[in-house]
């Protein structure tokens, strides 16, 4: 071979190889760019109109049969409260200091975006799922969450929790608790049996007796919910300022995410007033 070819064949092979690097380099950059939260809402608009006008065109026209019309009722119903369902969820992010957030929603899944947060606690994470768990009703696994930052474009699934054998701590805490909320009760009886008290006494006592007991019994419900959704050991202690949730051992983002939840729809309690805390010897 003459060393024309073999120079034309090098130098043919170095842009071959300067090519294909580039490429690579090229579709790195672009499956790594940052999330644009704006054109992500423009097109999850667009894409709500879209149908919308689409439902709209078949009910309005004359040629359109009763099931299409029916149908496209439904449809249209069905999209209108997934819209409700987004706006929902979002207002609640952005109350629990997550700014800058879009949610998209299908029937199936969710795909939440964060813009806000250069890291995402498990803690910030839980409060995520646990929003979109009680507004739509979807489990963990249906919900993804992504953020703009280009080193993390990739949803953030759930991270697996350690198969670990638990041993439950004694119940002193729970205990005390109860012995607490007994001896609250005594002193109310003893003002409303005392012949010392006043009417108005008595009847603040006898109100506030009521309500202590209404707050024993959301107690003991709560404890027996968390026993049978695998958290035994676990108590809670319900105060004006919020829930403490007192576990037994360490948890992951999906167990928080449950605990919450169930609080939530026993209480109504906003997700920020709910604590949990690790009992260890030391604090016990």
């Amino acid at each position: 071979m003459k060393k024309w070819q073999i120079c034309v064949i090098a130098i043919l092979s170095v842009l071959v190889v300067m090519f294909a690097v580039g490429f690579a380099v090229s579709l790195h950059l672009l499956l790594n760019q940052p999330i644009c939260i704006s054109s992500e809402r423009r097109a999850r608009d667009l894409a709500h109109e879209q149908q919308l006008t689409d439902y709209i065109s078949v009910i309005e026209n004359s040629n359109s049969t009763e099931s299409e019309i029916e149908q496209a009722k439904a449809d249209k119903a069905a999209l209108e409260k997934i819209i409700e369902k987004e706006e929902a969820c979002e207002q609640l992010l952005i109350a629990h200091e997550f700014d800058d957030c879009l949610v998209i929603l299908t029937e199936n899944d969710a795909k939440v975006i964060i813009g806000t947060y250069k890291d995402l606690t498990e803690d910030k994470t839980a409060i995520i799922y646990t929003i979109i768990q009680q507004q739509y009703g979807l489990e963990i696994s249906n919900i993804k969450i992504l953020q703009t930052l280009p080193e993390r474009t990739q949803p953030l699934q759930p991270p697996k929790e350690p198969e670990i054998e638990v041993s439950y701590p004694t119940d002193e805490g729970k205990k005390l608790r109860d012995v607490e909320r007994a001896n609250q009760i005594s002193a109310y009886d003893e003002i409303i049996l005392s012949s010392d008290s006043s009417a108005d006494e008595v009847a603040k006592a006898k109100a506030d007796k009521e309500n202590l007991q209404k707050i024993i019994d959301k107690e003991k419900v709560i404890d027996s919910l968390l026993n049978d959704c695998k958290f035994g050991g676990f108590y809670v202690k319900i105060e004006e300022s919020g829930i403490m949730v007192f576990a037994s051992r360490h948890i992951g983002v999906n167990d928080k995410a449950q605990i919450m939840t169930i609080i939530y729809e026993q209480t109504g309690v906003e997700i920020e007033k709910i604590n949990i805390v690790v009992v260890t010897e030391t604090n016990r």
